[in-house]
């Protein structure tokens, strides 16, 4: 650079300065390294968690939707499949038929499915895993998915062996293993719902355990159902009303739009959130750790400005020196930092995204790689960089401003007049100790902020997740022990069977320690949508499906769930009464209760109103009178009262893929057994809910699963085991946030041991001149472990008044969704934490001093000059 008044060019001894400089402070120097190191470390697998979270969802999804097609076509000709291969906002179409099933020992299912070459490598490939082999060309050919293979009992599969399959009682095939893979049709969506693997099976109303694939010339002999799956260039939600145009479709004609994400993976977008706001806090703590030791950094080196500006070194030739230091803490900190944090990417990710997702049926979907991106890296040299750039700019500008004279002077003591407290010998430490923490505000406000954060965070992840209350969660999701569910009802198809019949029952009465058993009746009705009572109910479905109001109207169906009269007074009302003519009126059949509409809406009007409903399997007509509306939203009142959510009663199971009820339910209605009975003598019995004695848990479940062990489609729900879930699932969650809080709390921690180690470092003249005067090193000690004790107070003090109100209320924010989270303050595990920051706010002070006055004082002001 070429100085204006004298003309010499000093790049190289700008930069031969901050070398020697560098060197010079070379412990400072470790400590700002190993901050910015570790700060860059941390928000590079922060961001690499979050991303690979968010891409295993991805996957997840993926897995359990089966299927990249936006939406399915049913029945189709040849001429409709040819007019829609020339939409040009189509961008792919694949064909998919359904050959049959093979039938186990068991009586599972295992679809036979034949996919054009289209349908597979563009909507199906990316949906399955370990692939193995190809596609079957020949007739005789097969290809089974893992879950298949083991339902056939075949542990070791081989290409070219020859497989035995039942395709029914009376016939036998043999099938060439051309090929095997790994798919999610068995765990596709948590309630029995249909992965696009199968859709063509499913959309005939065929309920599949796994999955095989077949060759074309099989199924074109045997095939039972054909859909066409299609990719979309545009959006999604036009493209119903455009096919029904383009290819001339009649209304009833089904496209069957695919949900582009699961319920799983929607519920999980909160720990989505839950690490973003975990890498906000992580970048708030890092940049408070770098900014206050560059800063202390360079403002301890304010006094080597000055003696610089004395010699002539100019305003802009101080920033030139801040600049390479900063080029070479940057330079040396964060590729070490982007390293670190790599390896702890590989490392920890998996292990945290296990952690977080592998509790729970779904596990199995995911692959639990650690995922990179250029953006990772982008964010964390830009925000460690920048975060030096402004930790160091700002103090390097206030030297440049000092005059020389002030700047050689500088001792790091404000030197304004304060008032001295004085005691009978002399200024109180206390008092000393309380001005030296104070004297430099900004300075004192950076340290309090550093550690209260990083203890706040902590204690708010801690207090969240340690007191969750499991019975009153069971008791909202799954008030029974046991539920069992009859899935093959869904939809009401022809392929419903009773399972849950005379013969099973009789078995739940043999049964010793149950004290409790309500069964739930199932049926789907047809209403009169010229009723008012349905107008409400058909808009609300109308504004959530793309079907538009006039196709709802036209189709409109509802479920009927019979249950008995003592059921029905533990489910929460919101309108309507259960008293003795109540109770009496339903228990004969004479009045329903409904269940809010699809968006929770109340029709408080339509109490008293009469509705007519057809069976859709006898064509049976009756009328009831609505007597009530059950509640959309149950309490911790609710459950005190012994009340339930209505919704843990179904008789009959909707989210079907295959289900036109599906898209077409506007509602629910509750009926006793004699109302059902007036529009079928034999409904099926949907569920059954059991409560046992606590003592014979275990037992009933044994019993219960081998009593079901021969029935296809048939779940069983266990409160104690979905409880013991919900526990891994918190717990995992829990463990999470504490070692991320953990991590925080350590940021706050480092900060703070580096910030005194730094302070005391730049005051050593300051200190070594008292000591000089007559202040002995005990009293120094004492003095310091004061101001050490201040900082943790102060810390503490936030925490307490701000931190635990914050807490309280981040609390509230999420029990809208975890409802079952209790605030309660931990009163150990503060303590503890406590003890701790006071241990080290007294240590840390010491040891410093004790390290830098080593030599003798007339040495250190030596030095010092």
């Amino acid at each position: 650079m070429n100085d204006i008044l004298f003309g010499n060019n000093n790049t190289a001894i700008i930069k031969k300065l901050s070398s020697r400089n560098f060197k010079a402070n070379i412990k400072q120097n470790k400590i700002m390294i190993f901050s910015i190191l570790l700060v860059t470390a941390m928000i590079f697998s922060v961001c690499s968690v979050g991303l690979s979270f968010v891409e295993n969802l991805n996957s997840m999804n993926l897995h359990l939707k089966g299927t990249t097609a936006n939406g399915l076509l049913t029945d189709s000709s040849d001429n409709q499949i040819g007019a829609l291969k020339q939409l040009d906002y189509i961008s792919s179409v694949g064909e998919q038929i359904y050959a049959g099933a093979i039938e186990t020992e068991h009586k599972e299912q295992i679809a036979l499915t034949y996919y054009d070459n289209t349908e597979w490598e563009s909507h199906i490939r990316n949906t399955v895993d370990k692939v193995h082999g190809s596609l079957p060309q020949a007739e005789n050919e097969i290809m089974l998915s893992e879950d298949a293979l083991a339902l056939l009992y075949i542990s070791d599969p081989e290409i070219g062996m020859e497989i035995e399959v039942s395709m029914n009682q009376m016939s036998k095939k043999v099938f060439t293993l051309c090929g095997w893979y790994k798919d999610y049709v068995s765990v596709s969506r948590p309630g029995g719902g249909i992965s696009g693997n199968v859709a063509a099976a499913a959309l005939k109303g065929y309920q599949a355990d796994a999955n095989a694939i077949v060759a074309k010339s099989y199924a074109e002999n045997h095939f039972i159902a054909s859909l066409i799956s299609f990719n979309v260039t545009n959006d999604v939600e036009d493209v119903v009303t455009r096919l029904q145009t383009d290819l001339s479709l009649p209304t009833t004609h089904a496209i069957i739009l695919v949900d582009t994400q699961s319920e799983a993976g929607m519920e999980s977008s909160y720990a989505v959130m839950g690490v973003v706001i975990v890498g906000i806090f992580i970048m708030l703590c890092g940049y408070l750790l770098i900014y206050n030791i560059a800063y202390i950094s360079v403002t301890k080196d304010i006094h080597f400005y000055g003696v610089l500006k004395t010699l002539g070194t100019t305003y802009s030739q101080i920033r030139q020196l801040v600049r390479k230091q900063i080029l070479l803490f940057s330079g040396i900190a964060i590729p070490l930092g982007i390293l670190l944090g790599s390896v702890l990417s590989f490392a920890v990710v998996p292990i945290c995204l296990k952690a977080l997702l592998s509790s729970g049926g779904l596990a199995e979907t995911m692959i639990y790689n650690a995922s990179f991106h250029p953006l990772i890296y982008i964010v964390a040299v830009l925000f460690s960089f920048v975060t030096v750039y402004i930790s160091c700019r700002k103090p390097a500008k206030e030297a440049g401003k000092v005059s020389p004279i002030e700047a050689v002077r500088y001792i790091g003591v404000n030197s304004s007049v304060r008032k001295q407290y004085q005691g009978k010998r002399g200024t109180k430490l206390s008092a000393m100790a309380f001005r030296n923490v104070f004297q430099n505000k900004k300075r004192a406000v950076l340290v309090f902020l550093s550690l209260s954060v990083g203890l706040t965070i902590f204690v708010m992840v801690f207090t969240t997740f340690s007191h969750p209350d499991w019975n009153l969660k069971a008791k909202i999701d799954m008030p029974f022990d046991f539920t069992v569910n009859d899935k093959t009802i869904s939809g009401m198809g022809e392929s419903a069977q009773n399972q849950l019949d005379d013969d099973f029952l009789r078995k739940l009465s043999s049964m010793k320690g149950i004290e409790e058993q309500e069964i739930v009746y199932g049926s789907i009705c047809k209403i009169d949508t010229a009723e008012s009572v349905w107008t409400q109910y058909i808009q609300d479905l109308a504004d959530i499906n793309s079907s538009g109001w006039d196709k709802i109207a036209q189709n409109a169906l509802v479920e009927i769930d019979g249950i008995s009269s003592s059921l029905l007074t533990k489910i929460a009302l919101e309108v309507g009464s259960f008293d003795e003519k109540a109770i009496s009126d339903f228990a004969s059949g004479n009045t329903v209760y409904l269940a809010p509409t699809s968006l929770g809406n109340i029709q408080k009007d339509v109490i008293g109103s009469e509705i007519s409903i057809t069976d859709s399997f006898t064509g049976q007509t009756a009328s009831y009178v609505v007597a009530g509306i059950f509640n959309e939203n149950v309490t911790a009142e609710h459950i005190k009262n012994n009340q339930i959510n209505y919704r843990t009663v179904d008789g009959v199971y909707t989210d079907d893929l295959s289900s036109d009820f599906a898209n077409y339910s506007v509602g629910k209605i509750y009926m006793s057994e004699a109302g059902i009975g007036k529009l079928n003598h034999h409904p099926f019995i949907g569920q059954i809910l059991l409560n046992v004695e606590p003592s014979m848990d275990s037992n009933i479940h044994q019993q219960l699963k081998t009593a079901l062990k021969d029935k296809t489609g048939v779940a069983l729900l266990s409160q104690s085991e979905s409880t013991q879930l919900y526990k891994e699932s918190l717990g995992s969650i829990l463990l999470i946030g504490t070692v991320f809080s953990f991590l925080l709390l350590f940021i706050g921690i480092i900060n703070f041991v580096n910030t005194m180690t730094t302070t005391i470092y730049a005051r050593k003249h300051e200190l070594t001149i008292l000591e000089s005067i007559g202040m002995t090193k005990k009293q120094i000690l004492a003095m310091l472990s004061l101001e050490g004790c201040l900082y943790a107070v102060f810390s503490i003090l936030l925490l307490l008044f701000i931190g635990l109100p914050a807490t309280y209320l981040v609390l509230q924010l999420l029990r809208g969704q975890f409802y079952y989270l209790v605030f309660k303050v931990p009163v150990v595990m503060l303590v503890l934490i406590f003890a701790l920051v006071i241990m080290i706010c007294l240590v840390v002070p010491r040891l410093t001093y004790k390290q830098i006055s080593k030599n003798s004082i007339s040495t250190r002001l030596r030095i010092a000059e």
